[in-house]
């Protein structure tokens, strides 16, 4: 009786493609994550693991068919370890452990705790007023791009999600919470504070609150929509619009007519939109001179 072998081989696209024709037949392939797969390759992101190839003692592919698809996908060779002679029955309990979410990676790679609205913050500051694209979608699954992108701007993400630690339904969620994170970079970080609290209690003596009321009225009328991908854009560029009217001091009744179409508040890198510069002449500044106003 044979017994299970492993070695870690550079599979080539040729290989890819040979050993993919081993695969058993019928067996569905998540386009989304082929793609996946293949952007982290091409960008020298994959990294070598416990988890591989796998084949049986008569030598059909049992496991592994999304990453060989990848690597022919991406026309990159790899190294990734490849168990053989195991049997075949073996298929039958593979995959069955517990589904590893974002951040429970970013929390095991980052020794600290990284909670799940950390991630998803981190996903609503990275689509801005935007909904995703085919390829947004693939970023954002992408745990490596998101991982980056909450290391970089982890300083501003905690101080927001500080600002919510009572959990208010409809309210203390990622779409709201990241407008005040970015802000964070430009903007006076009391008044950030205070517009938190505003929203999250209804109460104010301010007479310039009412943007935020207005906002925190929409909010929790909103409904159980806030799982829909197009009400959580919806519901970050109104919060966008409520800040930037709240720091103006404006006066509002109700919210404009028309939503915010472009990034209210840069992060650092980040250009202006064409537009602005013909909306919002406080909006000239780059991201870079926002930075540097080194709010209180």
């Amino acid at each position: 009786m044979l017994r299970p072998t492993c070695r870690f081989v550079k599979i080539t696209p040729v290989m890819a493609q040979e050993w993919l024709e081993k695969a058993a037949k019928g067996r569905k392939v998540k386009e989304s994550r082929v793609t996946l797969y293949s952007k982290m390759m091409k960008r020298g992101d994959w990294m070598v693991t416990h988890q591989g190839i796998a084949f049986d003692d008569r030598g059909h592919l049992l496991d592994g068919q999304h990453r060989l698809r990848s690597i022919v996908e991406s026309g990159t060779t790899c190294e990734v370890l490849v168990v053989e002679n195991l049997k075949a029955a073996t298929v039958v309990v593979m995959d069955q452990g517990a589904f590893r979410q974002m951040h429970d990676q970013m929390s095991i790679n980052q020794g600290s705790v990284i909670t799940p609205r950390y991630v998803a913050t981190a996903k609503q500051m990275m689509t801005s007023v935007h909904l995703p694209t085919k390829d947004d979608r693939v970023a954002l699954r992408d745990v490596m791009l998101v991982e980056r992108f909450l290391v970089k701007h982890s300083e501003a993400i905690r101080f927001a999600d500080a600002l919510f630690n009572k959990t208010v339904p409809r309210v203390s969620v990622a779409a709201v919470i990241a407008p005040i994170a970015r802000a964070w970079y430009s903007q006076n970080r009391k008044k950030l504070t205070e517009f938190a609290a505003i929203v999250s209690s209804g109460m104010s003596t301010n007479v310039d609150a009412s943007p935020v009321i207005v906002l925190r009225n929409y909010l929790i009328t909103s409904g159980d929509m806030m799982r829909e991908l197009h009400t959580r854009v919806k519901v970050y560029r109104k919060t966008e619009q409520a800040l930037r009217a709240f720091l103006d001091r404006e006066q509002w009744t109700k919210f404009p007519r028309r939503e915010a179409e472009f990034e209210l508040f840069l992060i650092p890198g980040e250009q202006a939109h064409p537009t602005t510069e013909q909306v919002k002449p406080r909006l000239r500044k780059s991201s870079d001179e926002q930075a540097k106003a080194a709010p209180e």
